[in-house]
């Protein structure tokens, strides 16, 4: 559907750039419900996880990062530095939120980029992509400038092993229209999901890799003049479910 003539569209932004997506605002003609959701549909677990416990998760498989999130781009040094330093300092961290599937594996919802700073600091293979603490605010002295192999063994590293997380998991039972909803509701961080990036993150690993398949093709890209190429916001995925769904 066409804008509507007057109307003023306003793009959304990642680090000051323009992505190319709309910017999502709520749509005062939007349909109310009829038939809200069960309550009793929605079931989401608070459950605790020790530090040590979660990246041996994502060394199994059993947690998964969706390496293949475009928009996720990786904190720098500084912003990861300060992530570790508040683990040294005792400083809980926001809860996660995770989505399980049937066969017990869970995927990263919210709190992505933490975790994946984390990851990177103590487990990151290869080995030399790991990078090392500075710019710290209080630890400067103690930590600054190491790598976690030069704190392994020490207080230090038991500190990072032993920070207990609290992660809000979805139940596979959910049904996915309830847990698109409940996703969208939690989504309130400072670069909310857009509502593909929500689908994306829901959705198994096969239609992942088929979505990505086809935005990486030639005639795809020759098709929209390579515009949505590795799209930030993954609007080359939505155009082609746009399409999919149109047919």
């Amino acid at each position: 559907m066409s804008p509507k003539q007057g109307t003023i569209i306003i793009e959304e932004t990642e680090d000051h750039e323009g992505t190319g997506v709309e910017l999502e605002t709520p749509d005062e003609d939007e349909e109310i419900l009829s038939a809200p959701w069960n309550p009793n549909l929605i079931r989401v677990d608070a459950k605790a996880f020790s530090l040590r416990n979660i990246l041996d998760m994502i060394d199994e498989g059993d947690l998964q990062l969706a390496p293949d999130f475009q928009r996720r781009k990786v904190w720098n040094n500084k912003q990861r530095s300060r992530l570790i330093e508040s683990l040294l300092l005792h400083i809980p961290l926001p809860a996660f939120y995770f989505s399980a599937d049937n066969n017990g594996k869970m995927l990263v919802i919210d709190g992505l980029q933490r975790l994946s700073a984390i990851y990177d600091f103590v487990r990151c293979k290869p080995e030399k992509k790991r990078f090392k603490l500075n710019k710290l605010e209080y630890l400067q002295k103690e930590v600054g400038n190491k790598y976690f192999k030069d704190i392994e063994g020490t207080q230090w590293a038991r500190h990072i092993y032993l920070t207990q997380i609290i992660a809000n998991v979805v139940d596979p039972q959910t049904p996915d229209k309830v847990k698109f909803d409940v996703f969208k509701r939690i989504n309130t961080g400072g670069s909310p999901l857009n509502a593909q990036e929500i689908r994306h993150c829901m959705s198994k690993k096969r239609s992942r890799d088929f979505l990505k398949q086809l935005a990486e093709s030639e005639s795809f890209n020759l098709a929209t003049s390579g515009n949505l190429r590795e799209h930030v916001r993954m609007a080359d995925r939505e155009l082609i479910l746009l399409c999919v769904s149109s047919h």
